[in-house]
């Protein structure tokens, strides 16, 4: 059975943010968070819409690449100078 809350130690190991991030976020007030004494708690529901949304920008991202790539399908891989 999963847990309906997270802390936030289990959120960043979820959604692969260090715990100092998913705090900040919290506090920024850009992850709904709840405190109990000193204790921060994420909803699962959070961590699915959160995990969603970064989804979708991966996969808006992978698509804009693949319209970009040249008629071989393959992306010109650009070296760093």
């Amino acid at each position: 059975m999963k847990k309906a809350l997270l802390t936030a130690k289990e959120f960043s190991q979820l959604a692969g943010l260090t715990r100092d991030r998913v705090y900040e976020l919290a506090r920024q007030e850009k992850l709904p968070a709840t405190r109990f004494g000193r204790q921060v708690y994420i909803r699962r529901a959070d961590l699915d819409e959160y995990l969603g949304k970064d989804w979708e920008r991966k996969l808006e991202r992978d698509q804009k690449e693949t319209e970009a790539a040249p008629a071989g399908g393959r992306p010109v891989r650009r070296n760093a100078v």
